[in-house]
């Protein structure tokens, strides 16, 4: 499973079954962020791999890569 983790706090935001959702979930998220926030406020978010005891470990750079190029898209 795929999740948003903040890694400022080491939280896990959301979590999502495709990378897809994900990418719209971050969008989601950061809009709310910035209106509860100044426009200038920054969070580190990255896309991690989460298993059901909630352990967290790094997604492929695959994944990584896929990540950002549909941020980039707006998708």
């Amino acid at each position: 499973m795929f999740a948003l983790y903040d890694t400022f706090n080491n939280n896990i935001l959301s979590r999502h079954r495709t990378i897809e959702v994900a990418v719209k979930a971050k969008a989601k998220f950061f809009r709310a962020f910035h209106k509860n926030n100044s426009q200038g406020s920054y969070l580190p978010v990255s896309l991690r791999m989460v298993d059901r005891d909630d352990r967290v470990t790094a997604a492929s750079a695959s994944d990584r890569e896929y990540f950002e190029q549909l941020e980039a898209f707006g998708q």
